[in-house]
């Protein structure tokens, strides 16, 4: 069997894609703080409940002699231990078993010339 035709193989591969398109699947939102009228753009990578990493800006809402003034904050993390992160592992280590498996289904390496099997 060549590894082309190796149904587990196909599965391996598309259960690793899967897995990082979901692991680090992109998401923005922009919205007003109503408690205190910040400005708020916020990006993630991954889960939405456990991005593998966030950026946030906020501008801050400040009236200074009559006109709107706004200093920012820039916070961006990498959050390592998410389920997002553990997705991208997982997809990791379907690439790994993937590389195994068709290592195992080319079969025995070549003997060097000088050893013959008895």
């Amino acid at each position: 069997m060549t590894f082309w035709h190796d149904r587990v193989s196909w599965l391996l591969l598309a259960l690793a894609i899967a897995c990082f398109v979901v692991g680090a699947f992109p998401q923005w939102s922009e919205w007003v703080d109503p408690a205190n009228g910040d400005q708020v753009s916020k990006y993630r990578l991954g889960f939405w409940f456990s991005p593998v990493y966030e950026h946030v800006r906020r501008v801050h809402r400040q009236v200074v002699g009559g006109a709107l003034e706004g200093e920012y904050t820039i916070e961006s993390r990498p959050n390592w231990l998410s389920w997002s992160s553990l997705v991208i592992l997982i997809g990791l280590g379907s690439l790994g078993i993937l590389r195994w498996r068709r290592d195992a289904v080319a079969g025995p390496q070549r003997q060097e010339p000088g050893i013959q099997a008895k």
